[in-house]
């Protein structure tokens, strides 16, 4: 009645009765003075299963936003336009810097959110594009950043000593540069500049090798990143002396100021591996992949049993059979081999990030695969820009 639409004009009405009938609110209009709720009753249906409850995690009646000063104003194509009434913007910012459109301050926890461009944008597209071509034009300059770096070496400056040596891991062992983190922030995960003295060892001698680093420490994902690598006489020297009087609590490298920062589809797919394997991109193996492959292994025993059983069948109706059997069986060996290879190494991060899109797209199309098997929809709209540009006779 109205004296109940008058009680809760104000508030949003959630009704959850067992065994009684079940209403909810869902729509809420203005009408002048008073608002009027429609209410949706349950339909009665004796299978299948239903929820049984509603979570509002929102505020009922969230805070006002602060007004916006009245010298803020909007243009489009030239023209001014106003913010929805009641209501003023708080600031226009000209930053080609960030990537973001609109941000806010949240008004539950004073977190700052944003609207980001879509990933198949142009604006997005073009930021990929420049990360490669970055790349394209750095391998030009490796050689002389790999001189500068061991000439550096004997710098009477620790900081470039510590640069250097952190340079010559980074290109040796392709570790993560690494980044500071606030204490209790997320997960203790280190890079290269990040190392602590209680993540390094150092053997002067070591499995018949002579100036052996041990390596021991998270990385990404706190998957453990463990190696032993014989390193040059000068980078041994180097990491004596950034371990004199530190404890394992202490950063190896203390004068760096460190700032926050997969037949055809099996060989791409091991290409992609070893720069996953490379750049440390493991993972723990899928739950299911034991079940998995013993499913894959079940299937070729069976075909491999009856196989001899068609294959001597020289009648020419079961040549298409034979035929069909051997695909299946080539299909299930090459599904088999890809899975244990790849079960503790995550392929999605070296294929999207660091292996330039152009390669992947001029193999498909120097080798008849379709895109479609390595990039999915997602994933080619977002990257159209490499689709579009790229023919198959692209070098990097």
């Amino acid at each position: 009645d109205k004296r109940c639409s008058s009680c809760i004009s104000h508030s949003v009405l959630i009704c959850i009765l067992e065994n009684i009938k079940l209403s909810v609110i869902l729509y809420m209009y203005q009408d002048k003075h008073f608002r009027f709720f429609t209410l949706w009753e349950e339909e009665k249906y004796t299978d299948g299963s239903k929820w049984r409850f509603l979570e509002h995690k929102g505020p009922v009646f969230p805070p006002p936003y602060e007004p916006l000063p009245d010298r803020i104003r909007f243009y489009y194509d030239g023209e001014e336009f106003g913010s929805p009434p009641g209501t003023r913007w708080k600031e226009v910012r000209h930053d080609n810097k960030v990537t973001w459109l609109v941000s806010w301050t949240e008004n539950i926890q004073g977190s700052i959110k944003y609207i980001m461009l879509n990933p198949s944008s142009r604006i997005k597209g073009e930021k990929d594009w420049q990360k490669y071509e970055t790349a394209r034009r750095l391998k030009k300059s490796v050689a002389r950043i790999r001189a500068q770096y061991r000439e550096d070496w004997r710098s009477k400056e620790m900081r470039i000593r510590q640069r250097a040596v952190a340079l010559y891991f980074i290109d040796k062992l392709a570790l993560r540069a690494g980044n500071e983190k606030d204490e209790g922030e997320t997960a203790d995960t280190v890079g290269c500049c990040s190392l602590r003295v209680e993540h390094i060892r150092l053997h002067p001698q070591m499995d018949g090798q002579d100036y052996v680093v041990e390596l021991d420490f998270p990385g990404k994902d706190s998957i453990r990143y463990y190696n032993k690598v014989p390193v040059q006489k000068r980078v041994f020297k180097n990491l004596q002396l950034f371990l004199e009087n530190k404890q394992g609590k202490d950063d190896l490298f203390d004068r760096l100021n460190v700032r926050p920062s997969y037949y055809k589809i099996l060989s791409y797919n091991r290409a992609n591996r070893a720069v996953a394997v490379l750049c440390i991109h493991q993972r723990a193996p899928p739950k299911t992949f034991e079940k998995s492959i013993n499913l894959n292994s079940g299937l070729l025993a069976v075909i491999n049993k009856h196989k001899p059983c068609v294959s001597v069948l020289g009648v020419e109706t079961k040549k298409k059979a034979v035929q069909r059997i051997s695909e299946q069986l080539m299909k299930l060996e090459v599904q088999a081999t890809d899975r244990e290879e790849n079960k503790q190494i995550a392929l999605g991060t070296s294929k999207l990030n660091y292996l330039d899109l152009r390669i992947s797209v001029a193999w498909c199309k120097k080798w008849g695969v379709p895109i479609e098997k390595i990039y999915n929809k997602t994933q080619r709209e977002k990257f159209a820009w490499a689709i579009d540009m790229t023919d198959e006779d692209f070098e990097f």
